[in-house]
């Protein structure tokens, strides 16, 4: 009975040593997986910063590209209400050229006609011949 009290003994200490052991390896692994978790809500943290760094940008640029697009309408608006205008100037400036055209034609006929009273004129067949002819009907 004493050698099975031994053997009995013997195994129970054997048994404890394997469940210390057991018992050590549960707490290194739980440490390990604290260690994992903590290094993984570390990175969540650092995702969620960058998230919200990115999601603050979007909305400068955002709010960036909006003051273009208002900024743009407001020029479109204000070229299309010049362009009216801007066809009327040039409509004016067609006239006034027409007109200017006729006035010059007009003078020349005036100082022909003028001159025409005074003396004998030929009419020239160009300018240089027009101003040779001005110069002998008056000297």
């Amino acid at each position: 009975m004493a050698s099975g009290v031994k053997k009995l003994a013997s195994q129970t200490a054997q048994a404890t040593e394997d469940i210390a052991q057991q018992v050590k390896d549960i707490q290194q692994t739980v440490e390990r997986t604290a260690d994992a978790l903590t290094n993984v809500h570390a990175s969540v943290g650092s995702i969620n910063e960058s998230d919200s760094h990115l999601r603050a940008v979007l909305e400068q640029q955002t709010a960036e590209l909006d003051e273009i697009a208002l900024r743009a309408g407001n020029v479109a608006g204000q070229v299309s209400s010049a362009l009216p205008d801007i066809r009327s100037a040039v409509g004016h400036v067609d006239q006034a050229r027409y007109f200017t055209d006729l006035d010059h034609g007009a003078i020349k006929v005036g100082i022909l006609h003028s001159l025409s009273d005074h003396c004998t004129f030929t009419p020239p067949s160009g300018p240089p011949d027009m101003a040779r002819a001005m110069a002998r009907e008056r000297g």
